[in-house]
């Protein structure tokens, strides 16, 4: 009985381990993928505003 319940203890463990680490594996992938895009729509919004800059320069000059 006390080996059959400590088994089932142990599989329990390994099983809220496994759950944690796939979590925490999970929320550090999103978080990444999350930052990933953040820099994107930064580095367009700079490109936008180099090309509006530029076409309101050519603009004014002519």
């Amino acid at each position: 009985m006390t080996t059959r319940l400590e088994n089932g203890i142990l599989t329990v463990i390994v099983i809220a381990i496994i759950i944690v680490v796939v979590v925490v594996v999970m929320t550090i992938i999103i978080i990444i993928i999350i930052i990933i895009i953040i820099i994107i729509i930064i580095i367009i919004i700079i490109i936008i505003i180099i090309i509006i800059v530029v076409v309101i320069n050519i603009t004014v000059e002519h």
